[in-house]
């Protein structure tokens, strides 16, 4: 994998798992526990440092608490969390849509400040782990591939992926990843659905 490429591994499509994605925005902490569940089996062998996406707050909030589950649950010895990304908060699209504003004409955050300090703390990781952006829902990427930039991450794990990303549950050399010639960037993105559990997504 070269240093343009950000792998986007997403465990099912969005759909799947909407309802789970919509109580965890809400602050909901068994569906904090399942997302960690579920986003553990997408996450590769060895020591990693997790780099949690920042919400519409301009912070890392529900997906900093994954975060930490996900730590504990692989160990902390080989799992870090670096809580320090940042952006300029912004409405969320789930607020936009309920406001009666359109979506799909919000921007992603174009700016991700992790602070000088945090990025050489966070480059100084990366010498010793694989660096994995953690989001919910990755819907066009933009998101992904600014923080992306930001951090020098090159692989992201997210709950669910919509229609609107390039998608392909074959292998990535099956098929030209998608390029975006305005980031520089390539997005290969993994469908991994795991079948061998058993979650319970749905709002309760």
């Amino acid at each position: 994998m070269n240093g343009n490429t950000l792998t986007i591994l997403a465990a099912a499509e969005y759909p799947l798992h909407r309802d789970l994605a919509l109580r965890l925005k809400r602050g909901d902490k068994d569906a904090a526990a399942q997302a960690a569940d579920i986003l553990l089996g997408l996450l590769p062998e060895g020591p990693l440092t997790l780099v949690p996406v920042p919400s519409h707050t301009g912070r890392p909030t529900y997906m900093l608490h994954v975060a930490q589950i996900l730590a504990q649950r692989r160990g902390t010895a080989s799992t870090a969390v670096f809580p320090y990304l940042r952006t300029r908060p912004h409405a969320s699209r789930h607020d936009a849509k309920h406001g009666g504003a359109d979506p799909r004409t919000l921007t992603a955050p174009t700016t991700f400040l992790p602070g000088d300090r945090c990025l050489l703390r966070l480059r100084e990781r990366a010498r010793r782990s694989t660096l994995i952006l953690l989001d919910d829902i990755a819907d066009t990427g933009a998101t992904l591939r600014e923080a992306s930039k930001a951090t020098g991450t090159a692989v992201a794990a997210v709950l669910a992926a919509t229609g609107r990303i390039y998608l392909t549950e074959e292998s990535p050399e099956k098929k030209a990843p998608a390029e975006d010639p305005e980031m520089g960037l390539f997005i290969e993105s993994l469908i991994k659905t795991i079948a061998t559990r058993s979650l319970n997504t749905t709002t309760r």
